[in-house]
Parts: structure tokens; sequence; C-alpha cells
């Protein structure tokens, strides 16, 4: 069986392989452009890893591919595929450890849950009333 982490960086070097066209432009609420491309990934992939730990579920491989491409419209930008495994471990480690040590009421991790909301929750239709 694979772990959610499994389907999503199957589905990012998927996506990063294919060569699909990332739309132009950023909505206000995605990662600030002042990070590097490298950052707002690991951003958009932390709240990903977050909503999934603070809601207890675990993405399938359809939503798994929707978020990742989500996630490259955003960025604008596709990374390979030994770049991209390295971006999604590190996004996934460093959102565990913040989990684990702030609970899901932590300032970073409800940063990254309002994240996920703005940006990624529709790609899977995952929307809170909250």
């Amino acid at each position: 069986m694979r772990t959610s982490f499994g389907w999503l960086a199957a589905a990012a070097v998927a996506f990063g392989l294919s060569g699909a066209a990332a739309q132009e432009g950023q909505p206000p609420e995605a990662p600030p452009p002042e990070m590097t491309t490298e950052e707002r990934f690991i951003a958009m992939h932390g709240a990903i890893v977050a909503y999934e730990r603070c809601r207890g579920i675990r993405f399938d491989e359809e939503q798994a591919m929707a978020l990742n491409q989500r996630v490259r419209e955003l960025i604008g930008e596709s990374f390979g595929a030994g770049t991209t495994l390295q971006l999604i471990y590190e996004a996934r480690e460093t959102m565990t450890r913040r989990v684990t040590a702030e609970g899901c009421g932590g300032d970073r991790v409800t940063e990254a849950l309002t994240l996920f909301q703005t940006n990624l929750a529709d790609a899977v239709s995952l929307i809170d009333a909250q």
C-alpha cells in the first residue's frame, strides 16, 4: 500500500515529466513571489501534508494528481524528477515535524492549512466550512 507521500511524489514526477503547461499569473493568496520557486513549492506541498495530518485523511492517486497539477499552476515551474522528489520529501519532513511539535493549532501549521484551503482545496473539492 502506498502512503500519501508516495502518491504525491508519483503524481509530481508524472506532471514534471509530462511538460504540462502551467497557467500564467498567480492568485494573491499563493505563496509570495519573493520566495524562491523551490520555497513556494515546499510551502504548497507542506500545506498538503498539514491538511492530511490535521484532518486525518490520505489523498488518493487521483486527488494527488489534481493537487500536484494545481501546485505546478501556482508556482509556474516544473522541476526534474529528482529535484521534485527531494523538495516533496523536504516539505513532508518539515511539516510533519511542525505538526508534531506545534499541533494543528500552531501558527505555522494554521498558515499552511489556510494556504491549502485558499489555493488547493478546490482542486480536490475539499472546502471546509470553518
